[in-house]
């Protein structure tokens, strides 16, 4: 079955539905048809062509996620278990975390400024 693509009321791409969810949110005037494949679809009484893309009459508000915190385990993870001074792949209990920027000369405590390192 194919999926058409549903955009916000600002064009900014929401989600995928299916083709009879779409038809419904097009027929109850919740969305607008923003482009259409050749193919039509048909019923008893209308024809409505195939949608591909649909936008929202009304804007739906996104909840913004929350930060990730900085832990051992994420920075690890992002790194990929590498020093990042050496290049060395290493086991977890090896490594240890090192602030780019040190925090005694007002370095932060964020992902910008923290790298996975080895003890030595």
């Amino acid at each position: 079955m194919h999926r058409v693509l549903v955009l916000n009321a600002t064009l900014e791409p929401l989600n995928t539905v299916s083709v009879p969810r779409a038809v419904s949110l097009l027929l109850s005037d919740k969305a607008e048809l923003v482009e259409a494949a050749e193919a039509q679809l048909r019923s008893q009484r209308a024809k409505l062509p195939m949608p591909l893309v649909i936008r929202l009459v009304t804007y739906v508000r996104i909840p913004r996620r929350m930060p990730l915190t900085v832990t051992r385990r994420g920075v690890f993870a992002r790194d990929n278990y590498t020093c990042q001074y050496c290049g060395r792949t290493l086991h977890p209990a090896d490594l240890t975390l090192d602030h780019v920027l040190p925090r005694c000369r007002g370095g932060k405590t964020n992902w910008e400024n923290i790298v996975t390192a080895c003890k030595p």
